[in-house]
């Protein structure tokens, strides 16, 4: 039988994300044992929310940061919880993550419109972007991306938006991803 030189690597890459492993910790001269799915024990996490051909317009107060309320579906994830009907995602684990929010949109005739992750209430503005739409019925594409320092499991990541004015929103299409990079 001949000798097979494995690597990490190439053990990783036969092992399913759902495959389930066998932790084994002696914290204090007390072996303890836990079942874990190998994705969890890699630290890999990821989720995305979506809206294709949006139509529903959402009225936006100036002066004041609006959360959005119009995606559509849950993308895919691992070790987080997208959830639409609520617009967020639910992070499971710590760690730093890659965030990438795409849009098109449209809105009301010149209207300048600032938008921006937020985590558990407050605004990421190392994730942030702005637009102007020159008139009603324009759609415009913008784009936000950044590396977020997740501290606490079960963060929250929504999108919030900043008119300069009382105006219109309507995301036409557009995705939120987060992907963990990381261990923080």
């Amino acid at each position: 039988m001949a000798n097979t030189k494995w690597t990490a690597a190439s053990l990783v890459a036969t092992v399913a994300d759902t495959d389930q492993v066998l932790k084994v910790t002696d914290p204090g001269g007390t072996p303890a044992s836990e079942r874990l799915t190998v994705a969890t024990l890699l630290g890999r996490a990821y989720g995305e929310l979506y809206v294709s051909a949006g139509a529903s317009g959402q009225s936006l107060t100036t002066s004041i940061w609006n959360d959005i309320t119009q995606w559509a579906s849950n993308g895919a994830s691992l070790n987080t919880t997208p959830d639409h009907t609520n617009d967020i995602i639910t992070l499971d684990v710590t760690g730093f993550y890659l965030v990438m929010i795409q849009m098109s949109f449209s809105g009301s005739n010149n209207a300048e419109f600032t938008m921006r992750a937020k985590w558990n209430g407050t605004g990421q503005d190392q994730v942030r972007c702005q637009r102007k739409l020159s008139s009603g019925g324009d759609v415009g594409s913008a784009t936000a991306m950044g590396v977020v320092d997740v501290t606490t499991a079960s963060t929250d990541l929504e999108l919030e938006v900043y008119p300069d004015g009382n105006h219109t929103f309507t995301l036409v299409d557009g995705t939120m991803f987060c992907c963990k990079i990381g261990e923080t």
